[in-house]
């Protein structure tokens, strides 16, 4: 056994119900790479780290360079602005005598959701199995 990490569950194996990151929540159980944990103590929380940002794109930069001598409406391109999302979302999930972070890396505001969501499914789980 690797210091640091817990035993196991003894008896049958349970199926893995869902993935959060490197976590795996199944009916009894919370595995992660750091130990195992019952589900009914384990405590859920997530931190946003990310944000959206407006920036030029790429491609618009080089369709002001290649279209500016043409009457220089090519410099209308500089005006175009995109919505990027930047960062990650931490899921911290603690017992007594346990904790285990994991970072979800956030590439939109609707995966950013999705990642809290399945946060809460994977809390849905922990009190059904109590």
């Amino acid at each position: 056994m690797v210091l640091g990490m817990t035993a196991a569950p003894q008896g049958p194996v349970e199926e893995v119900r869902m993935w959060v990151g490197d976590i795996a929540v199944c009916d009894h159980w919370i595995v992660t790479p750091t130990g195992t944990v019952k589900a009914q103590e384990a405590t859920w929380q997530t931190t946003p780290m990310w944000q959206n940002r407006r920036v030029l794109p790429t491609w618009a930069v080089v369709m002001a360079i290649c279209t500016f001598w043409i009457f220089l409406l090519g410099l209308l391109f500089l005006l175009v602005r995109e919505e990027r999302a930047e960062g990650t979302i931490q899921v911290t999930v603690t017992a007594p005598g346990f904790m285990h972070l994991t970072y979800l890396p956030v590439r939109s505001a609707a995966e950013a959701a999705q990642h809290e969501a399945s946060v809460a499914k994977a809390r849905q789980l922990a009190i059904m199995a109590a």
